[in-house]
């Protein structure tokens, strides 16, 4: 293929996995091949396949480097790091000239960048899902039915990824309530983190029935011993 180092380029450029295996497919259609899928788990993520010749689903566990299934039939493993992530298949129509080595060896080229896009595209996905979790689990529940005070939230973040935002409500004696606020700058598990820690410092804080200003001060020590180099507000 004339332009490989081009397709790997696009590939390379792609928002996300998903975007990048389209790229990989409608790039080898019809230049090396009258039909392709990539598959994630057995299952498709994306193919372009005119006449149907390729199947739904297909693992191709087994496969270790690019070979040909047949004379029409090529199957690419989609490796990362030494971990299978995915497979390829790229078929031709029986009418056109067999694969060779030279389509064996661009193939292999460009699973690379599909393979990198996938592999870090789910660790990207788990990440986020584990973070969501943890931040989920840090936030209040349904605020406490205090007698005299009605009491709604929402949270909303400013960006897509998980965060070092919180909120709180924390009865107090003598009919009095604490509401807290609270952001540690960045996105990530290193904000969630020092997050979940300043949330429960405060909550511990605020049940000596201290002054505000001392809760203040004493969050603004910790928050200095936990990550002095991050911006945060309360």
């Amino acid at each position: 293929m004339s332009h490989v180092s081009g397709v790997v380029r696009a590939m390379g450029e792609s928002p996300g996995p998903e975007e990048t295996t389209r790229v990989l497919c409608e790039a080898v259609v019809p230049e090396l091949a009258d039909a392709a899928a990539v598959y994630v788990d057995g299952a498709v993520w994306h193919r372009v396949d005119p006449d149907g010749r390729l199947p739904p689903r297909w693992a191709g566990d087994e496969i270790r480097e690019a070979v040909l299934l047949g004379r029409h039939l090529l199957a690419v493993p989609l490796r990362a790091y030494g971990e299978h992530v995915g497979c390829a298949l790229l078929a031709r129509d029986s009418r056109r000239t067999p694969f060779g080595e030279a389509h064996v060896l661009a193939a292999g080229q460009l699973a690379v960048p599909a393979a990198l896009a996938i592999h870090h595209g789910r660790r990207d996905r788990q990440q986020d899902e584990t973070l969501e979790t943890l931040q989920r689990g840090m936030r209040p529940g349904d605020p406490p039915d205090l007698p005299g005070l009605e009491i709604a939230y929402r949270y909303k973040p400013a960006a897509e990824r998980v965060g070092g935002d919180w909120y709180d409500v924390i009865p107090l004696p003598g009919s009095r309530v604490a509401l807290v606020v609270g952001d540690v700058m960045g996105h990530g598990l290193a904000a969630a983190a020092v997050m979940g820690q300043l949330r429960t410092a405060v909550q511990t804080l605020a049940s000596l029935d201290l002054p505000a200003e001392q809760v203040l001060h004493s969050l603004d020590e910790m928050a200095q011993r936990l990550a002095a180099q991050t911006i945060t507000t309360c």
